[in-house]
């Protein structure tokens, strides 16, 4: 796939750039945008991405799918392609991280770093936004936004952290650009490759796996074993409204009807 590049020293929104740039883009076709200052990035669920302009990276890849002899697109599995984007973004953030085990995956696709030798004391370091552009019944194409908190100081906001703050160390932001770029394009070649291999890292970095914590679901309190995330996307997990209650398997379709209470991130 020919990858294109453009780099904007400020813009809206990197995600809008891309998405021009497919209108008149290539089947098999990818531009990668990148700005130093964004003033609209957009977030999950119509939520604003705080970018610090020069400090953090709002990136963004358009990829315009081939296609095939008949015309038709030649696209991956929706959901699992939307696994491989955050295990890409989840790779290179704990790649900067020293010690293991201490960054992770909050469902759906939020990237999130916790202190050493504290279990839930969690903070948001990057997210993403795939928007997918449809002509007709057919998948043409889907832009990839992406934020992460790279050479900002948030050591005294609540919920939120970067990676300076956690390393104390001053990132290339240029340098980290092209290896998401990179890194980006081998999961994609993973999902025809080995799709298991991506379904097994996104498992291992879900937070939450196999342990009993406090949420609001459906706007009822109660605690919740995370299971699994499942083909269609939806959280399983265990659930009851007690400690003395028989817990039951339940689904979570949308990432708006569950309050993680233990990481109080929600505010």
């Amino acid at each position: 796939m020919k990858v294109f590049f453009q780099h904007l020293k400020q813009t809206t929104s990197s995600n809008d750039i891309a998405s021009t740039w497919l209108k008149q883009a290539d089947p098999g076709s990818a531009c990668v945008v990148t700005t130093e200052e964004q003033t609209g990035g957009r977030g999950q669920r119509g939520r604003t991405w705080d970018q610090q302009a020069a400090l953090d990276l709002a990136w963004s890849m358009a990829i315009k799918w081939p296609v095939d002899g008949r015309g038709e697109s030649k696209i991956p599995e929706p959901i699992l392609f939307n696994k491989a984007i955050a295990v890409a973004i989840w790779t290179m953030v704990d790649s900067l991280i020293p010690a293991p085990g201490l960054t992770g995956i909050k469902w759906p696709n939020d990237i999130l770093i916790r202190q050493d030798g504290n279990q839930i004391a969690w903070q948001k370091c990057a997210g993403m936004l795939i928007e997918n552009v449809w002509k007709g019944e057919r998948w043409d194409g889907t832009v990839i936004g992406v934020g992460i908190n790279i050479n900002s100081d948030r050591s005294e906001e609540t919920g939120r952290t970067s990676l300076r703050s956690e390393t104390q160390t001053w990132s290339d932001i240029s340098r980290f650009a092209v290896n998401l770029q990179e890194e980006v394009m081998r999961q994609m070649h993973s999902l025809e490759q080995d799709a298991g291999a991506i379904e097994a890292a996104y498992q291992r970095a879900l937070i939450g796996t196999d342990q009993w914590h406090p949420y609001t679901l459906l706007n009822e309190k109660g605690w919740g074993k995370i299971n699994a995330v499942g083909q269609d996307g939806e959280l399983q997990m265990h659930w009851r409204v007690s400690d003395a209650s028989s817990a039951k398997k339940t689904s979570v379709n949308q990432s708006n009807q569950l309050r993680w209470d233990w990481l109080d991130l929600n505010a």
